[in-house]
């Protein structure tokens, strides 16, 4: 079997394109770290609040509090709470 031969222009055309490509991917990873927002997990909600699993669990479902599930668990914005004890 014959190995193709790949030019050094080729390849230097080649690595240019990942170069860039992978600079573009850090630049977006930055920029969704920056709007990412911080959150809270359930405990910490629980003992900001000084609530139970239960009327935790009832304010989401009433829609009293934003939150976000990632994976299996339950997370809460930082800001809510930041807010809520600021008004």
């Amino acid at each position: 079997m014959k190995k193709k031969s790949i030019s050094v222009m080729e390849e230097t055309n080649v690595l240019s394109i990942v170069v860039h490509l992978l600079c573009e991917i850090r630049d977006l990873l930055q920029q969704n770290r920056s709007q990412d927002e911080e959150l809270v997990d359930t405990a910490d909600a629980k003992r900001l609040l000084n609530k139970s699993d239960s009327a935790l669990y009832r304010m989401r479902k009433n829609g009293e509090i934003p939150w976000k599930k990632i994976g299996r668990k339950i997370y809460y914005p930082k800001s809510f709470f930041t807010n809520a004890f600021n008004s």
